[in-house]
């Protein structure tokens, strides 16, 4: 009797498990397609317009509200995002996809470089930790790791590594506090870049006295 009621929990609790997934994958499929086209349109309109901005030598606040409102607007897909994670342990790649577009377009309107040396910066010990181990770290995390760093290298590239070691610490005490083994890590990623991008947008780059 007691190996039939471990059976028949066991059940409850992979069915209980199928049909979360399932869901999590239905409500994902509903919005993502829509969220993809919306910001990759929404992306192109911006970026022309800050292309405009920086071609006919307007005034620096054109391009920066440009930049803004792709940053912010990929900001609110990647919060989407880790809610996601939080909730159903998967980042979407159409949710990351989205979110890559909006940096991607600010990236061209700013004409630099650094936003591939955040990239690389970020992503690299995540996909190390994935390559060694990859219960420990998902392939979700790596690449929502490109968007973020790609994000942080907008304000300075060296926020990257700020951003990651605060997303590791932030974790890790949520893990302790909570007596768990593993926690969804997407979330303590976007909440860590958020963190250390928001400021650098509004005063500049809280690393500048490094150069």
């Amino acid at each position: 009797v007691y190996c039939d009621g471990r059976r028949a929990a066991r059940s409850e609790t992979t069915d209980a498990h199928t049909i979360g997934s399932g869901r999590a994958r239905g409500e994902a499929q509903r919005v993502s397609p829509r969220l993809v086209w919306v910001m990759t349109t929404a992306t192109m309109a911006m970026t022309l317009i800050g292309l405009l901005g920086r071609w006919n030598n307007l005034p620096t606040w054109w391009t920066s509200v440009a930049m803004s409102a792709l940053l912010m607007s990929a900001a609110v897909v990647l919060v989407a995002a880790a809610i996601v994670d939080a909730r159903y342990r998967r980042l979407p790649d159409r949710f990351t996809i989205a979110a890559g577009v909006a940096v991607m377009g600010a990236a061209v309107v700013a004409a630099t470089t650094e936003p591939v040396l955040g990239a690389v910066a970020f992503t690299l010990p995540l996909l190390l930790v994935h390559l060694i181990d990859p219960a420990a770290m998902g392939f979700g995390d790596v690449k929502i790791a490109l968007v973020l760093g790609a994000a942080c290298g907008l304000v300075d590239w060296r926020l990257s590594l700020v951003a990651l070691l605060t997303a590791a610490a932030a974790a890790s005490v949520i893990a302790v506090a909570r007596r768990v083994n593993s926690i969804a890590f997407g979330p303590a990623l976007v909440g860590a870049t958020v963190a250390v991008v928001a400021p650098g947008m509004v005063a500049g780059s809280p690393l500048g006295w490094l150069s």
